[in-house]
């Protein structure tokens, strides 16, 4: 997991902070496309994310889709097919921020 300061934990990540790769080399959004597949249920009991799909629900369809056409988790570039819908990914981590989650929630 990233390393932050104990006093900046509460802090929303930058873009820049988002994308970067931590020494495991994958981004700090990794598990957080996770999301976006609607068959993974997990998530569907936290407040936060029920509010996202209620509020934002075009947002999550569009990711949904996203995720499902170009992310294939068996590659070993799934990192580079994300790329190109990252902003569109952090802006659902920020909503979802907005709504109370920690990043300890949303990216572990």
């Amino acid at each position: 997991m990233f390393q932050r300061r104990k006093k900046d934990l509460d802090e929303i990540l930058s873009f820049e902070e988002f994308r970067a790769n931590p020494p495991s080399n994958s981004p700090h959004h990794n598990n957080f496309v996770l999301y976006f597949i609607p068959t993974i249920t997990i998530f569907n009991k936290r407040k936060y994310f029920r509010r996202f799909v209620s509020e934002d629900s075009n947002l999550y369809q569009e990711l949904c889709v996203l995720v499902d056409t170009r992310v294939d988790f068996k590659s070993p570039k799934m990192c580079e097919q994300i790329k190109s819908f990252e902003p569109k990914l952090y802006l659902a981590y920020i909503i979802m921020r907005s709504y109370g989650a920690s990043d300890r929630q949303l990216f572990a």
